[in-house]
């Protein structure tokens, strides 16, 4: 969910928190920057309203804050209202050649500082997320050291939610050892196309699940026990 910005709906509050507690929704996922007393404002403000949020801090080369300049601005501003603090999202994508150094050396930086500081140490830290369901996780390796959550997006496009999911979770296995893992990102659509059509099909006659930040999946199968899923 958006928090940086109030600009257009996004600054409607009243509305939002009213839509969240008739959804029941206890959690949100977004982004955290610093130097944004209006952000830090809005996510106390859904915390005193029963709604924690699941931070991701930050991007490799400090962009919107370093990983131990939000986790001090957690711990200082925003006690009480983060439940999860998230590594990056999809470096793999978005970080050129070079992304599993820098992510790597991003998410070390983000796991040390959080368990350093007594005032986040409890609080529990997900790996980075990543794009592509094979291959990013053989070339980051296995960084169980520095979670406590392996973390996938799982997008089935135009099959049943669940699908992949058994998949996925042993490429995530490859990371986050035998911790638990989340669903930090899921989506699916009614139309069985490839590519861009999660963005079509709603024009193509398909029903539209956007992407969605809840843990929601209950794919059948003896992994269940170490999906976490968000009641």
């Amino acid at each position: 969910m958006v928090t940086a910005t109030s600009e257009g709906v996004w600054g409607d509050h009243a509305r939002i928190i009213a839509a969240l507690n008739t959804m029941e929704v206890r959690w949100i996922r977004t982004g955290l920057v610093t130097g944004n007393p209006g952000q830090v404002s809005w996510i106390n403000q859904l915390a005193a309203n029963g709604i924690t949020s699941d931070t991701v801090m930050g991007f490799p080369g400090q962009r919107g804050g370093s990983p131990e300049e939000l986790v001090a601005l957690i711990a200082t501003k925003m006690r009480g209202s983060v439940s999860m603090m998230e590594g990056t999202n999809e470096w793999d994508y978005l970080g050129g050649d070079n992304w599993v150094a820098g992510l790597r050396g991003h998410q070390t930086r983000l796991y040390q500082a959080a368990k350093a500081t007594a005032a986040t140490k409890a609080i529990p830290v997900a790996g980075p997320s990543f794009a592509w369901r094979t291959g990013s996780y053989d070339k980051f390796g296995n960084a169980a050291g520095i979670m406590d959550l392996g973390n996938i997006h799982l997008y089935t496009g135009g099959f049943v939610p669940g699908f992949r999911t058994d998949a996925l979770m042993r490429e995530e296995r490859k990371v986050c050892g035998s911790k638990p893992m989340i669903v930090s990102e899921t989506g699916w659509h009614t139309l069985k196309l490839d590519g861009d059509a999660l963005l079509h099909a709603r024009g193509r006659g398909g029903r539209l699940c956007p992407a969605t930040a809840p843990r929601i999946l209950h794919p059948p199968r003896a992994q269940d026990r170490d999906l976490r899923v968000a009641g």
